[in-house]
This record gives C-alpha cells, sequence and structure tokens, in this order.
C-alpha cells in the first residue's frame, strides 16, 4: 500500500479527499506539520478559496519549501485538487497578481478580465448549447 499524506494548511476539503483515498485502498493521513512530508511517498495538495489567501497561509505555516524539496528534490509524486492545482503554477490574477508554487510554468487567469458574464466563483450547475456536432 502506498502512503499518501493529505496536506492542511487551513484551506482543503480533508476529509472528502480523506475518504476518496480510502476506497482506493491508499492509507492516507492529514498532516498538519511540513516535516510529516517525510513519511509519506506520495502528497495531495487540496484546496477550495482564494489563491492569493491560500498561498498566504502556505507562507505563514512554512509549507512552500517543504513542498518544493519534496518535489524536486525527492521527486514525490503531488497531486493539487481545485484550488491546489491552481497553486502548482506560477501566478494567478485572482484578487491581483500573486506568486504561486511554480512547479508548472503558468498563469491562472481571472475569468472576469477574459470577457466572463457568469457570477465568480461559479459553484452548480449551468446549461450549455451545442453550437456544432462534434465527433471525437
Amino acid at each position: 500500500m502506498k502512503n499518501v499524506a493529505i496536506i492542511d494548511y487551513g484551506m482543503g476539503n480533508l476529509r472528502s479527499v480523506e475518504n476518496a483515498i480510502k476506497r482506493l485502498n491508499y492509507n492516507s493521513k492529514i498532516v498538519d506539520s511540513p516535516k510529516d512530508l517525510d513519511n509519506f511517498e506520495k502528497i495531495i495538495l487540496p484546496g477550495v478559496g482564494s489563491f492569493k489567501k491560500a498561498m498566504k497561509l502556505l507562507e505563514e505555516k512554512n509549507w512552500i519549501n517543504y513542498i518544493k524539496s519534496n518535489v524536486l528534490e525527492k521527486k514525490k509524486h503531488l497531486f493539487g485538487i481545485c484550488l491546489g492545482m491552481q497553486l502548482l503554477a506560477t501566478q494567478s490574477e485572482e484578487f491581483g497578481l500573486s506568486n504561486g508554487l511554480n512547479l508548472i510554468d503558468g498563469k491562472i487567469k481571472f475569468l472576469g478580465n477574459l470577457g466572463c458574464k457568469y457570477k465568480i466563483p461559479q459553484i452548480g450547475w449551468n446549461f450549455i448549447s451545442i453550437k456544432k456536432n462534434m465527433n471525437f
């Protein structure tokens, strides 16, 4: 069995992630200390909320260097879920420009700046209309 760390930095739906990992027959533990990452083979970075606030919490709780060293030096797998995936990027435009973990070269664009006319953040279901039948 693989051991999976679920990072608790204050902005994640931790129990949902823990239950999903358990259902896949993996051992997991929610960790709130960066040093605990040394005891795990794989890492999950969940997240719900603001990019800027999440990066501030990761910095305040000393997660950034531990996450980077585990991924870049120790070559551990890191899986970002929702906001956690966005945090892996270089930057985000959400609520002003913020630096991310820079593990994936890229910039998260704010949909409002791209002409999105829907309420942001968008939570729930929407209707779609198919303009052209496409075969994939």
